[in-house]
């Protein structure tokens, strides 16, 4: 799959890092697709086909967050978990929830476009 069809959700707690996550993604060819709650990531899940990969950057890992990761992992939807910081601890359930990579914040916009296009390919 190219990164030019390849389709990424999006899932950021904070609007204005979504905002330029999502510029950032479609000014390097991706079909991106936002949500700002776990409940509109679900819909979104189940609205579109061909997922390819998903960056999550949410605050807080809970239950509920691990959950959509492992469903994805069964869904073989790679993911890219990024926070502000990543104990080992965090990055180790994030491997066994089904997470295919971790970034701490901040990220730079050539690790993101790297990481993201090694996701896709991944899915491809």
């Amino acid at each position: 799959m190219s990164k030019r069809t390849a389709l990424v959700l999006t899932i950021a707690s904070h609007e204005r890092n979504l905002e330029l996550m999502t510029q950032h993604l479609r000014s390097v060819g991706y079909d991106v697709e936002t949500a700002s709650t776990l409940e509109r990531f679900d819909e979104l899940l189940s609205e579109r086909e061909g997922v390819s990969a998903v960056v999550l950057d949410v605050d807080g890992f809970t239950p509920s967050v691990w959950e959509r990761c492992e469903r994805l992992d069964a869904m073989d939807v790679p993911v890219l978990v990024l926070a502000r910081q990543l104990p080992v601890a965090t990055r180790e359930r994030a491997r066994t929830s089904g997470a295919f990579s971790t970034l701490e914040k901040p990220v730079r916009k050539a690790e993101l476009r790297g990481t993201v296009e090694t996701l896709a390919r991944a899915a491809g």
